[in-house]
C-alpha cells in the first residue's frame, strides 16, 4: 500500500483488515468523511474526490464532509500578551478560511447535497499534527481542545499526498504517511496534481 500510494497518479482507497467498515447500518449517522486541511491548494485536492465518495458511499441519503485544520499556536512566554493576540489572530484566520472552503464546497457542490461542517484543534509547536488529525478524525471532542461544528466518529479519512520522496520526504517526514500508519480508518489517498503548463 505505501509504494503504491508513492507511485500511482490516482488516488488510492485504502482499506483495513479489520472487516467491512464502509458498510453502514439502516439507522446510523450519515456517513462522514474527515478531510484534513493546511491553507494550501494542494491540501484542497482532496476536496472534490472525497465529497464525490462520500456522496455515493452514503446514497440514497446524505452523506457527510467534515474539514479539519491543525492550528499551530505559540507558547512562548516572553511578551504573553502579543503571543496572546497571535495565537487569535491565527485562529481567526483559521476559522475564515474554513467558514469560506465549507462555502464554496457548498455551492459548486451543490448536486451531491452533503453536510458540510469544520472543526481546528489547537496544538503547540512540539506536537504532531498527524497525531492529532488522527485523534479528530476518530474521536473528535473527545480526543484535544476543539472548536468549530463538531468533529470525529469519522468513516473514512481523505487526505492529499505532497508526493515527495526519497531523502525529502525522510528529513520532512509525511503526514499523510504517519497517518496511513497510525489510524484505525480507511483512508482516500490523492496525489498531487499536475498543473498543465500553458503555451
Amino acid at each position: 500500500a505505501h509504494r503504491l500510494v508513492h507511485q500511482t497518479p490516482v488516488p488510492v482507497l485504502v482499506l483495513r483488515d479489520t472487516g467491512d467498515v464502509l458498510a453502514r447500518p439502516k439507522g446510523m449517522l450519515p456517513f462522514r468523511i474527515f478531510v484534513p486541511l493546511d491553507g494550501s491548494q494542494l491540501a484542497e485536492t482532496a476536496l472534490v474526490p472525497a465529497a464525490n465518495l462520500a456522496a455515493a458511499l452514503a446514497a440514497p441519503h446524505r452523506g457527510s464532509l467534515h474539514l479539519g485544520q491543525v492550528a499551530k499556536l505559540s507558547t512562548t512566554a516572553v511578551a504573553g500578551s502579543f503571543v496572546n493576540q497571535f495565537n487569535e489572530n491565527a485562529l481567526e484566520y483559521d476559522r475564515r478560511y474554513l467558514t469560506k472552503v465549507a462555502e464554496q464546497l457548498q455551492t459548486t457542490m451543490k448536486s451531491l447535497k452533503l453536510s458540510i461542517s469544520w472543526s481546528i484543534a489547537s496544538e503547540t509547536n512540539d506536537e504532531d499534527v498527524a497525531a492529532t488529525l488522527r485523534e479528530m478524525a476518530e474521536y473528535g471532542e473527545r480526543g484535544k481542545e476543539i472548536e468549530g461544528e463538531g468533529g470525529g466518529d469519522g468513516d473514512l479519512i481523505a487526505i492529499s499526498t505532497h508526493g515527495r520522496g526519497g531523502l525529502e520526504r525522510w528529513v520532512m517526514g509525511s503526514v499523510t504517511e504517519r497517518l496511513l500508519n497510525t489510524t484505525k480508518l480507511p483512508m482516500l489517498i490523492v496525489p498531487p496534481q499536475k498543473v498543465k503548463q500553458q503555451a
